[in-house]
């Protein structure tokens, strides 16, 4: 029986329930700050007098090399001495009911990325006075637990950059993020923090900055506001900045899942070794009066944003299968490759898939300079489909800088059957991968190719390799998707090769031993051809010689344009574009499908490449007169 077609998208939402991710590859803001209060005055006793009030502000924006402050204004009524130096500082001597304090301020904000482009050693030996960003304080404690578990976090990593990431991301996976408890209102310490394993961002961070201090990571706490999808705004927030040898103080924003870097709506408002230092201070000298000061109110917005990063790292969907049995395990397997030569991270994330994911559908990458990494995720394919169905669905991912990539695989029920056992050893394999050690001493640079490929076409790949060590490497599997050679380089050697290769999406090119690997993933210009297919045509019996309206779905898996569908005697049918499926009504006499529907269908590819094929469904027609059928038999 010939199989009928059916095209089914299930979108698979990612939803982060604190960051809106709008601004994460955006270059630069101009933000709206202002902050300020009051200060009430109340008579509690005869002949009130004032002789001094003082207010230090701590919290306005701070200039670094993220932040340049392009106006600054300070607010006070009635009008106060002012001064600016580690705060802002207010001063009146005379008596009125209300104080008014504040600072306007307009910050151009930038998302810059420390090019930290050479592993730093870990531990290193910290000869710089860091005594304050390493020692417990009174809310960042440390104690036996978090040593223990921090050690077994990091054991035996020697990478500097990895170590503070590794311990961000167990912290960040661990530990919830929970606005309804009392930790909303009351900061906790550390040790409450890892021992609940909830918090908000002050707590989650100060657990952070526990863990990087218990084994001598400087690390300080950041104040601030940052625009968050919670409540569709800013908000306060606090983040974490982490010293880096040659480099200075590097942001790092666990509840976020930013490392290295943070987005330009983080607005940096004071750098403390505690998260529980006060925002504001009061002295004064006066008889016969009560000071109630207000909740300091601070508001930001956002004036303008410029520009989008892109091209900072690559994704590739890799190949596994095209054709699945229902009811498979289905791998998902992304490649992604930095395409800068500093260290970078990124949330990777699986947005459009057949069915829902096993565990979380993000992931946060750390990527060595040029390094590629290969991430996975697990589903199931739905098992109770009609059997004589096709079906094809989108796999879709996306990164945070914008880079996506998308493939179509189709499912039926004589497809290829991955189990469970089948998936856990391609599992396997990449975990290998990613146990190993990046190759920095053996580079890969690859000729780029724009032409375009099809299917049944051979592609060439052309790759130089070069040990820039001043090691010699024997015995490195060079490989090109399956294909492998061994070969061993002399110091500062480089060898070409080239592999022909069946046309396809990609081509991963390896480099590797038995503790270290490289990795090139290469995407060609593969042009992918819409195939349409004419599904549930209905009625599948109509009597001779009647006006009968014919309905079918014309589908296609892949975008086609330009559709021009051609039946013999009557007008023709245009459809500018077609991504997924469409019903399609036709008025016709019977008597021209007692042979069968007949169409010719035309239509382009996103090239404008043309396709064209014929098509026949058999109907039943009833009730065909005598003569007729002699008039077929004889040839008439």
């Amino acid at each position: 029986m010939k199989k009928r077609f059916l095209i089914i998208f299930i979108l698979i939402i990612s939803v982060f329930s604190i960051k809106a991710e709008n601004y994460d590859n955006v270059k630069e803001t101009q933000l709206k700050f202002t902050i300020g209060s009051y200060l009430n005055i109340l008579d509690s006793g005869n002949n009130p007098s004032l002789e001094r009030l003082e207010v230090f502000l701590k919290l306005y924006p701070r200039e670094d090399f993220r932040q340049k402050v392009v106006d600054f204004k300070v607010r006070s009524n009635p009008k106060a001495e002012t001064s600016f130096n580690s705060v802002v500082y207010y001063k009146w001597n005379v008596l009125t009911n209300r104080y008014e304090y504040g600072v306007d301020s307009d910050v151009n904000v930038k998302n810059v990325f420390n090019s930290m482009k050479s592993q730093v050693k870990f531990p290193f030996t910290n000869d710089l006075n860091m005594d304050g960003f390493l020692g417990e304080t009174e809310f960042i404690d440390i104690n036996e637990e978090i040593r223990e578990k921090t050690n077994e976090i990091i054991t035996g990593e020697t990478d500097y950059y990895v170590a503070v990431y590794k311990i961000g991301e167990w912290v960040r996976q661990n530990v919830k993020y929970d606005l309804s408890t009392l930790t909303a209102e009351t900061v906790q310490k550390s040790s409450w923090v890892l021992k609940n394993r909830k918090g908000v961002c002050d707590e989650i961070t100060n657990l952070f900055i526990s863990m990087l201090r218990s084994v001598g990571i400087p690390a300080r706490f950041v104040t601030g506001t940052v625009y968050t999808e919670a409540i569709g705004g800013f908000g306060n927030h606090g983040w974490a900045e982490v010293y880096f040898p040659n480099i200075g103080w590097v942001p790092f924003d666990v509840t976020f899942g930013q490392y290295g870097w943070v987005d330009p709506t983080h607005l940096k408002l004071a750098e403390t070794s505690d998260s529980g230092e006060s925002s504001v201070d009061y002295k004064w000298l006066s008889s016969n009066i009560e000071i109630k000061p207000e909740h300091l109110r601070l508001d930001t917005k956002i004036k303008s944003s410029g520009g989008r990063y892109s091209s900072l790292v690559k994704v590739s969907i890799l190949p596994l299968e095209k054709m699945f049995r229902f009811g498979s395990y289905l791998p998902a397997l992304v490649n992604i490759q930095n395409l800068q030569d500093y260290y970078l991270t990124t949330r990777i994330s699986l947005t459009k898939g057949p069915s829902q994911v096993e565990g979380d559908n993000s992931k946060i990458i750390l990527l060595k300079p040029k390094e590629a990494k290969t991430v996975y995720w697990l589903m199931k394919l739905p098992g109770d489909l009609e059997k004589d169905l096709l079906y094809s669905s989108i796999i879709e991912v996306k990164e945070t800088f914008g880079d996506k990539d998308v493939t179509t695989i189709t499912y039926s029920n004589d497809g290829k059957y991955y189990t469970l056992d089948d998936i856990n050893k391609v599992v396997r394999g990449i975990e290998e991968e990613e146990n190993k050690e990046f190759f920095f001493d053996l580079y890969i640079e690859c000729e780029e190719d724009d032409k375009e490929y099809r299917t049944g076409d051979k592609v060439k790949v052309k790759c130089g390799f070069k040990n820039s060590g001043n090691t010699k490497l024997n015995g490195i599997k060079i490989c090109f998707n399956n294909e492998c050679d061994l070969e061993n380089f002399d110091i500062n050697e480089k060898k070409e090769f080239t592999k022909e290769i069946d046309a396809i999406d990609s081509v991963i090119v390896t480099a590797e031993n038995n503790e270290l690997i490289r990795k090139k993933v290469l995407k060609f210009n593969y042009v992918k051809i819409p195939k349409l297919l004419i599904t549930k045509v209905r009625p599948e019996k109509v009597d001779y010689d009647v006006n009968t309206e014919v309905i079918f779905s014309l589908s296609s898996s892949i975008k086609a344009y330009d559709i021009e569908i051609d039946i013999k005697g009557y007008k023709p049918l245009y459809i500018d574009e077609l991504d997924g499926e469409k019903e399609i009504s036709l008025n016709i006499n019977s008597k021209s499908l007692k042979n069968g529907l007949k169409l010719k269908i035309k239509y382009k590819d996103e090239k404008g490449n043309e396709y064209q094929y014929d098509w026949n469904y058999p109907f039943v027609v009833e009730k065909i007169p005598w003569y007729i059928k002699l008039f077929d038999r004889v040839g008439f």
